[in-house]
């Protein structure tokens, strides 16, 4: 028999994270519950400097329509669903399915 050699990449399947949401939200409980409010906050403020920097800097050159096709992108990508109204200086996200939430619901947690 011959030997049949697959090759995969992980773009080659469907964007799945379910239960990142979740971990994210035990270990945001683990700080409260150990170190306090503060250290949650210390913690967010670090990682979305460092995460959401590239973004940051969309912002500041294009404006609140860099935000929103982050947003639409994000929730296109997870198969939620997510309505954004926006002028020239505030935006109105209304989030219709988030499948975090979703499953977070479903699992109970």
């Amino acid at each position: 028999m011959a030997k049949e050699t697959i090759t995969r990449r992980a773009s080659d399947n469907e964007y799945l994270h379910k239960d990142f949401h979740g971990a994210l939200s035990a270990g945001i409980e683990y700080l409260d519950a150990q170190y306090g409010p503060q250290a949650v906050r210390q913690y967010l403020r670090r990682f979305a400097r460092s995460f959401y920097s590239p973004l940051t800097e969309q912002i500041r050159r294009r404006g609140l329509e860099a935000l929103r096709e982050h947003i639409e992108a994000v929730y296109r990508r997870e198969g939620g669903q997510v309505r954004i109204t926006a002028g020239d200086d505030e935006m109105l996200v209304e989030v219709q399915a988030c499948p975090a939430v979703t499953h977070m619901r479903q699992h109970g947690y």
